[in-house]
């Protein structure tokens, strides 16, 4: 059992313009569903690289023909599961222990 307060699932998803999303009742009470990362209590550099890779990851997608192949290639794919994986680490570091985030992107 966890002692954090707040819940949250890790993931993106093309145009949500987030990665956290609510994961209990009284997260999403307080923070909403689709859970902004300017409202959470995290360092400066942490939002602007949540930004950032939600901005990248939404650049995969062909906006003309969503459901076609991916516009990345399988490097492009790395690179961004390695940022993916430090958002999420720098997430877990500002937030703990009031919240618990898992890791719903990559099961991890």
């Amino acid at each position: 059992m966890t002692d954090a307060r707040y819940r949250l699932r890790y993931f993106f998803d093309p145009g949500a313009g987030t990665c956290l999303w609510a994961d209990d009742d009284a997260t999403e009470a307080r923070y909403g569903l689709a859970v902004d990362v300017h409202m959470l209590p995290v360092r400066p550099n942490t939002r602007v690289l949540c930004d950032y890779a939600i901005a990248w990851f939404d650049t995969h997608l062909d906006w003309d023909d969503p459901g076609g192949p991916s516009l990345w290639s399988d490097d492009e794919w790395a690179r961004f599961r390695t940022t993916a994986a430090r958002l999420l680490e720098a997430l877990r570091d500002d937030l703990e222990p009031d919240f618990e985030i898992a890791d719903a992107w990559t099961g991890r």
